[in-house]
């Protein structure tokens, strides 16, 4: 009767330290690699869709004046010539 019960005990407490330790896994490992991927995928079709936009405004001047907006953002210097953002 003993070893039962000892063996319901141990069991249970195995059961939760596999729960604690998949728990911590998911939480400190997994977790934020997802978030990783998909603030990036996100930030992607976002970028993607404001070119979009800067592209369909009819007006060069409209054009080249978002364009250096969204340049400053992204820290970066708009070139008139080529119309794309670059280093400073």
């Amino acid at each position: 009767m003993i070893s039962w019960l000892n063996m319901g005990i141990g069991g249970a407490l195995g059961m939760l330290v596999m729960f604690g330790g998949f728990s911590a896994w998911d939480a400190i490992i997994d977790d934020p690699a997802i978030r990783k991927e998909t603030r990036s995928i996100v930030e992607a079709e976002a970028e993607e869709r404001t070119k979009e936009a800067l592209n369909e405004v009819s007006d060069a001047a409209e054009r080249a004046r978002a364009m250096r907006r969204y340049c400053a953002e992204r820290g970066e210097l708009y070139d008139f010539e080529t119309n794309q953002c670059r280093e400073p």
